[in-house]
């Protein structure tokens, strides 16, 4: 398994779009959170804000999961806001969930390839 700081750092270098990467364990917990550049400090959102996102995350991810038996292995979730997207991705080799935060233009297949190399 990669550090969790380590393998966020490697998803935010995949492609200058990606604004922010969010490592949770399969219990939601934060293991790493790193932000780009180009990435809003008032988009951010509080420390307990986003540890119940991650909680959410992960009861989305392991609920979902269940489906594969039906329709195949999930490569991502995807959240669409108004002004920007959250693709909800699992590392299986690493254990872990990842949250990505793009731009609502950004073109999630493209990216989910890029970042699929990074993680499996």
């Amino acid at each position: 398994m990669q550090n969790p700081g380590s393998l966020g750092s490697k998803v935010l270098a995949a492609d200058p779009i990606i604004l922010r990467v969010l490592v949770l364990d399969k219990m939601g917990n934060e293991l790493a959170h790193i932000y780009s550049e180009a990435y809003p400090p008032k988009a951010r959102l509080g420390k307990e804000t986003e540890e119940a996102y991650g909680r959410i995350d992960t009861l989305f991810m392991e609920a979902f999961s269940q489906a594969e038996k039906t329709y195949g292995k999930m490569n991502f979730i995807l959240i669409a806001y108004d002004t920007t997207k959250v693709m909800l991705m699992p590392s299986r080799k690493n254990d872990v969930f990842l949250a990505v935060r793009i731009p609502r233009s950004a073109n999630v297949e493209y990216l989910s390839n890029k970042i699929k190399q990074i993680i499996e």
